[in-house]
């Protein structure tokens, strides 16, 4: 199993200016975003980076989802279907055991901060894509 980290920084190397606020990205990094992370197939994100997503994105088309949550109430009953979605309170190699189970040979880590750090501190993180943005 191959993960990939995407991280996408402004050019003084910021990934959000606030904990609760995303940067805008341009058209291309997201036109990127949204074509690598299909060609891959699965995303691994936390619960915090989920929650950023629009809601009428969800579930991501074309892509699997598993969102790590220490939030019980989610994993049994979960607001989306499993088949597309699944919420995860596991470790992080088991993480990557599931989705290989399921058939994916690689999967785009997706962050916050705690899930990058969770796979680096565990020595899963393959490759880390980093895309600089101007502002």
């Amino acid at each position: 199993m191959k993960t990939i980290g995407f991280v996408a920084v402004s050019k003084d190397w910021y990934i959000s200016r606030s904990p609760d606020k995303h940067q805008e990205w341009s058209n291309e990094d997201y036109e990127f975003f949204i074509r690598e992370t299909k060609r891959i197939g699965a995303v691994v994100m936390g619960n915090r980076s989920w929650k950023f997503i629009p809601d009428e994105r969800k579930p991501l088309q074309g892509r699997f989802s598993l969102v790590f949550t220490r939030n019980a109430d989610l994993i049994s009953n979960p607001p989306y279907p499993q088949d597309k979605v699944l919420y995860w309170n596991g470790t992080s190699q088991a993480a990557l055991d599931h989705l290989e189970a399921m058939g994916f040979d690689s999967v785009a880590l997706l962050g916050g901060s705690e899930i990058f750090s969770l796979f680096h501190k565990a020595g899963l993180i393959d490759e880390l894509w980093i895309t600089a943005e101007p502002e």
